[in-house]
């Protein structure tokens, strides 16, 4: 039995994972959107460009994901609302939810891009664009930023 317990300890003290992650289509008064390159260290879609975003932490609505994961990755503080929700799915048991965000102050923090050797979670990614959304096919990018970004604008999904 009290082996039992001290396995129960452990398991309830082990870090969960995120129940939910969010993602965000950042548009500024250009009409440009914020895309993120990943890192070259990164386990999953290194080099690839993607959207701000991430995964929650404990008891973390989506709203309050993406406005962390934008400051934590951009330094850019956003404004989001459910009005803001523009998708979601599910993938892999997890709910993905996709914002869209033309409301936010600050500049992007350009000091995040620079190259760690640490590989760090702060320096996930090494560079940023502002672009616009018929310029996306130069890019190559993480699935559904295409069509999210699509939805962002307002333009038929292909």
């Amino acid at each position: 039995m009290k082996l039992i317990l001290e396995n129960w300890r452990k398991y309830m003290l082990v870090e969960k994972k995120s129940d939910h992650a969010a993602v965000v289509v950042i548009i500024n008064d250009a009409g440009k959107f914020l895309l993120l390159k990943r890192a070259d260290w990164t386990e999953k879609y290194s080099g690839i460009w993607n959207l701000p975003g991430g995964g929650s932490e404990p008891n973390e609505t989506p709203q309050e994901t993406a406005v962390r994961e934008a400051k934590e990755e951009s330094g850019l503080d956003i404004k989001i609302s459910d009005e803001c929700l523009i998708h979601t799915k599910n993938k892999r048991e997890k709910n993905i939810y996709f914002f869209a965000c033309g409301d936010f102050s600050g500049e992007v923090d350009e000091e995040r891009f620079e190259y760690n050797n640490k590989q760090d979670v702060e320096h996930e990614h090494t560079d940023f664009k502002w672009i616009y959304p018929d310029e996306l096919d130069q890019y190559e990018c993480i699935p559904d930023t295409e069509f999210v970004v699509r939805k962002a604008y307002g333009q038929q999904i292909l």
